[in-house]
């Protein structure tokens, strides 16, 4: 496939088709993170994040199928992770790579301002 350093790659306009990725609504913008894909083009598990306004695709950050990647620290590449907001704050739950089951807690107001590790006992300490 092509990278990023290919003058050829361009940002798909979506993200790929996957199955147990997480989402978040947030001030009636869609966000999607990761999942597994299992397509020609893209396959393999994923740590993307993009949102959609209703009318477009955004990518925001992560890895988009092994060829563009963020510099922000992500959340390890995995499906089936609990994705729920709180107050407009995005929340990350668990899940899988097929190797690691996660019970780490990552958290974030909006994806652009960028995501921080929570300890998930922290967490339920706190009572959200």
């Amino acid at each position: 496939g092509r990278t990023n350093a290919d003058p050829s790659y361009t940002t798909p306009a979506y993200p790929a088709g996957a199955y147990h990725s997480s989402t978040w609504v947030v001030n009636n913008v869609l966000y999607l993170y990761g999942g597994m894909a299992l397509g020609p083009s893209c396959f393999g598990y994923l740590n993307d994040m993009w949102s959609f306004d209703g009318t477009k695709w955004t990518w925001l950050t992560g890895t988009q199928c092994g060829t563009k990647t963020s510099a922000s620290p992500l959340p390890g590449k995995r499906y089936g992770a609990l994705g729920l907001t709180v107050n407009n704050v995005m929340y990350l739950f668990g899940g899988t790579n097929d190797a690691t089951y996660y019970n780490d807690m990552w958290t974030s107001p909006q994806p652009t301002v960028g995501v921080r590790s929570l300890r998930a006992p922290l967490f339920l300490e706190e009572g959200l």
